[in-house]
């Protein structure tokens, strides 16, 4: 409703990838203008990928996370901004603590961003350094032409630039104008025409209004006009051409299958660790916008993104990692952030109760099995009363082939939640020996249970 009424003013004061894109044009300066000779993709490219966006939904293909310039930006924040500026802070603020002179001033500081900001435990997320590489490539792109994500990329500008053309908040230019050209030259998306100021393109514009800032002569402004009949709007017309259309249904219909087929995904679902309070797989796929607050928030940073070991389809949705970091017991903070409801909100008895994936061990690491020598972190660290590791004293024999009694621990399936604590710290290097398999998970609304495994020198899938 907005759109009708403002037109495309979302991409020029709320949209944060927008906002991030032109911060970083202060640093890399877009031409001021446009090299004819360079090559640039349709004006309507985007107009595409937003078809092809919305007919991969009506198959169950949710890909708007990949595309939509909010969750990028989020992402990106979250995942590899975010950790880098916590790094660089700590860094700098705490060798200041041995600074007489300076700790009086520094030490508030670092106190304040400890309590409110920084994590318990640094950050670290996989892909971190790609999620980084997205961003400055987005920021790179405004190189060749202005705001180039936007104006060539983006589906939800495509999206307002198709509804915004029928904005009621319109730009006019009065008699005063003496045709400078600083208007056009300043335009972020270069919808202002360069021979006569007077035109603009209503899509393209995104009502930043710096055109209005600049004019010499006050000639610019920006006001509500029920009627285009007082303004010159560009004669532009929607370019989507019938082979660009064909070519993004084909697409579509082509690719849609593939994406819910991929061998990928089965072959690694015992990976496949989602969140306390996650919906059923396709429920969760077609909600998840990919934004990594879940991952954000996690203290134990047990929440990793996916890249494309599960399917396209799974790429950046949140799957735990247990060896590096575990879901605590007590916490809630992934389904209070959701934006969603792809993780349903659960109180923290529930969360407890809520299985999502079950524990087993990999007898041919495990220190009592192996090596017949004590070991009893796991059990000790599992959070679970009653304890879903317990402990078995068995016969075995040392190097010297002496018997003794040693405590093996085994997994009580029906107890265990599949937290990962156990696998975190485990103290086996390299692959733990005992880890967490997506078996016998619950999911908010419905429960998938795994298959049982024979007793084969690992307990467990594997």
């Amino acid at each position: 409703a907005l759109v009708l009424l403002l037109g495309r003013f979302f991409c020029g004061w709320l949209c944060p990838l927008g906002v991030m894109i032109d911060g970083a044009a202060h640093v890399w300066r877009p031409p001021k203008r446009p090299d004819p000779s360079r090559w640039v993709p349709s004006a309507y490219l985007k107009v595409y990928i937003l078809i092809a966006i919305i007919l991969l939904a009506l198959f169950g293909v949710n890909l708007v996370g990949l595309f939509d310039p909010i969750t990028v930006a989020m992402r990106g924040l979250a995942l590899a901004v975010q950790p880098y500026a916590e790094w660089l802070l700590k860094s700098s603020l705490a060798p200041l603590y041995k600074v007489p002179v300076v700790s009086w001033a520094s030490e508030p500081v670092y106190g304040a961003l400890k309590e409110y900001y920084f994590a318990p435990e640094q950050p670290q997320y996989e892909y971190s350094l790609l999620y980084l590489a997205i961003l400055l490539g987005i920021f790179a792109l405004s190189r060749i032409r202005k705001r180039y994500w936007c104006r060539y990329l983006c589906p939800l500008g495509a999206l307002h630039a198709i509804v915004g053309r029928f904005g009621l908040w319109r730009r006019r230019v009065g008699p005063a104008c003496d045709q400078c050209a600083g208007c056009s030259r300043i335009c972020r998306t270069e919808a202002i025409d360069q021979k006569d100021a007077a035109i603009y393109d209503p899509r393209e514009c995104i009502r930043c209004m710096d055109c209005e800032q600049v004019c010499p002569q006050d000639a610019i402004e920006f006001s509500f006009i029920p009627s285009t009949k007082s303004v010159k709007v560009s004669n532009r017309e929607l370019a989507v051409t019938r082979r660009g259309l064909l070519s993004a249904i084909g697409a579509s219909v082509v690719a849609a299958p593939f994406l819910r087929t991929t061998a990928h995904s089965r072959s690694a679902r015992t990976e496949l660790i989602r969140p306390p309070g996650a919906l059923p797989e396709d429920k969760f796929l077609a909600r998840c916008i990919r934004c990594g607050e879940c991952m954000r928030v996690c203290p134990q940073h047990a929440l990793q993104p996916a890249l494309l070991q599960f399917g396209l389809e799974e790429m950046w949705t949140p799957v735990l990692v247990a060896r590096i970091g575990y879901c605590a017991y007590n916490c809630t903070l992934c389904m209070q952030v959701c934006p969603t409801a792809a993780l349903e909100l659960l109180s923290q008895r529930p969360k407890q109760e809520f299985r999502i994936g079950t524990a087993y061990f990999d007898k041919d690491r495990c220190i009592p099995w192996a090596e017949n020598t004590d070991c009893l972190v796991c059990e000790e660290v599992c959070p679970t009363s009653p304890k879903a590791i317990q402990l078995r004293e068995e016969e075995a024999l040392d190097d010297s082939g002496t018997k003794r009694i040693v405590k093996r621990p085994f997994i009580v399936d029906s107890k265990c939640i599949g937290c990962g604590m156990c696998e975190t710290k485990c103290p086996v290097e390299g692959l733990s020996a005992i880890r967490v398999a997506a078996r016998y998970e619950t999911r908010h609304g419905g429960l998938a249970v795994g298959a049982t495994y024979l007793d084969t020198g690992k307990q467990g899938p594997g």
